[in-house]
């Protein structure tokens, strides 16, 4: 999106969050490798790298199965 700097820790832990309540509602093991996959499609790898940073961080408010999916 022209405009949004998708390197900020807050517009990345929003949009990731944004995927993981679109799979609210599948198994975790199901959803895990489907956000997985959505992000690895759609995200820059800067993106992702930052992500994974953030994930293995621990970070609070990044979704816990986004944090398994890339911590």
């Amino acid at each position: 999106m022209p405009g949004i700097a998708h390197d900020d820790a807050a517009t990345l832990i929003r949009m990731a969050n944004q995927i993981a309540t679109a799979f609210r509602l599948e198994p975790e093991d199901r959803a895990v490798p489907a956000m997985r996959e959505h992000i690895g499609k759609f995200w820059t790898r800067a993106m992702r790298t930052r992500l994974k940073t953030l994930a293995a961080a621990d970070t609070p408010d990044l979704d816990a199965r986004i944090r398994r999916a890339f911590g």
